[in-house]
């Protein structure tokens, strides 16, 4: 159970979290909670709209950077509604995705590279190495892709924070999808 209940929102309230529901139309906890901090739950909300619509980043590359950043911070509610959300789309499959949950080792070398990046900005110090950012360009990604990338690492460390310190659980019905590894 949550750390705290998501206020009963009125319909203002109510109005704002309207896009954030799962499919099944159940609200996403975590937009639910923030309510309690209405400023944080618009920064949370043009946040992630930058990071899932904004930036010119192929979904796949993206989820990458997602799912890895939220499999190091053991983040599972994130990590069940993001492979929920958009794995399919991103074209990972059971393999990809305990690969970005444990040994990244049977990706493919541009996404290997990108799991390092995830890693790096998941390190306390979250500096990006000189040779991984040389790596990164010569698999052809473009300085404002690459800084891309590190906003959607830092943006999913920071949601990876706020559903770990809320206590934010899986949703019912995608308790199936585990992170392993």
């Amino acid at each position: 159970m949550a750390r705290v209940e998501a206020p009963v929102p009125d319909e203002q309230l109510a109005a704002v979290l309207a896009p954030y529901r799962l499919p099944d139309g159940r609200p996403m906890e975590l937009f639910g909670l923030l309510a309690h901090a209405p400023a944080a739950l618009t920064d949370l909300r043009r946040a992630t709209t930058a990071c899932l619509r904004d930036l010119d980043l192929p979904v796949r590359a993206r989820e990458v950077v997602v799912l890895r950043t939220l499999a190091r911070a053991g983040a599972d509610a994130e990590w069940a509604l993001h492979v929920h959300l958009f794995a399919a789309d991103a074209g990972l499959d059971a393999t990809d995705l305990a690969a970005l949950a444990g040994d990244p080792a049977g990706l493919p070398g541009p996404e290997r590279r990108l799991t390092a990046l995830a890693d790096a900005c998941h390190a306390a110090a979250g500096r990006l190495p000189d040779p991984l950012w040389g790596e990164l360009s010569a698999d052809g990604w473009s300085t404002g892709q690459l800084v891309g990338f590190l906003v959607v690492a830092g943006q999913y460390r920071k949601v990876a924070v706020l559903v770990n310190a809320l206590q934010v659980e899986v949703p019912a019905g995608l308790a199936g999808i585990p992170r392993t590894g």
